[in-house]
């Protein structure tokens, strides 16, 4: 297949673009360089000119607090931006899927949220993403939307990675107790992605590892990797501290917005594997490139 890979600096599109690159396939992985998603005649120009039979949309805007500040530009990247890219798309015959995220939710549910529930967003980001969300269904009846969440992988540093620097610092960490969700590895959500699109459903999908935790589990279960993997740590201790205690979010961050997979796996046959063993084998890998286990 030719795949076009839109925001492909970013972490998740970035490891897309490589598994499918590997897999054989012909990827077209774009930046803003070679796509300014923000940019109407490019976007229809790149994909008319490439004649894709699949686009992945992974460009966004997704730092929360700038989307507060920039609610215009949160919109037109989005919202604009992707309805249209839906809309080239089903003029030139491809299948089109847009990333999208947990923070479309507001986060009071008491158990992991389904595809069937309503999002209420709480911040301009949310509102942004669930825009684009319906913008996009509405513009290509045969689009997919995937959701996913707490994203990490080799493609681009993320919070795992701030977690290992940290705890082998000096610097003490704290992390929230009281924010949940559910991590995602790049490269298990690749190779879900490559099962979903062999079947071509449209609407909805949750796609993240199995599971869910807080922030400060998280945080823990990346401490516990790289002990399991020898890596030196100089903190034995991840210090706790609340949502509430974040002042300089300029933002609102729903507190638990873990989402449930299985309707991924009804459709893909697949149960994404556990948070926990994405977190390791992702410390593992970082341990083997330095030399220390492998």
């Amino acid at each position: 297949m030719k795949i076009l890979i839109t925001g492909a600096a970013g972490r998740l599109a970035s490891d897309f673009a490589r598994h499918f690159q590997n897999a054989g396939h012909d990827v077209i992985a774009t930046s803003r360089q070679t796509l300014d998603v923000s940019n109407h005649d490019q976007r229809a120009q790149v994909l008319t000119q490439h004649q894709p039979d699949v686009v992945i949309n992974c460009a966004a805007l997704c730092d929360v607090d700038v989307c507060e500040r920039e609610q215009a530009l949160a919109f037109s990247i989005n919202e604009s931006a992707p309805a249209h890219m839906a809309t080239v798309s089903k003029n030139v015959g491809a299948y089109f899927i847009h990333i999208s995220t947990d923070y479309v939710f507001d986060g009071l549910s008491a158990v992991p949220y389904s595809e069937e529930d309503t999002p209420h967003p709480v911040s301009v980001y949310g509102l942004s993403k669930h825009a684009g969300e319906i913008a996009v269904r509405e513009a290509n009846d045969a689009a997919l939307v995937i959701r996913v969440a707490w994203v990490f992988g080799p493609g681009k540093p993320g919070f795992v990675d701030y977690v290992l620097r940290s705890l082998q610092s000096d610097t003490p960490l704290s992390v929230i107790t009281d924010k949940w969700s559910s991590p995602t590895y790049t490269l298990d959500a690749a190779m879900g992605l490559e099962s979903v699109i062999s079947k071509k459903p449209a609407g909805l999908l949750h796609m993240t590892n199995h599971g869910s935790c807080s922030w400060w589990e998280y945080a823990e279960g990346v401490r516990q990797a790289a002990l399991s993997a020898h890596l030196p740590l100089k903190q034995e201790v991840i210090g706790k501290m609340r949502l509430g205690d974040m002042t300089k979010f300029v933002g609102k961050r729903p507190p638990m917005t873990s989402l449930s997979t299985d309707k991924f796996k009804r459709i893909t046959d697949i149960q994404m594997p556990p948070w926990t063993h994405a977190v390791n084998r992702y410390i593992k890998g970082l341990a083997e490139k330095q030399g220390i286990i492998g």
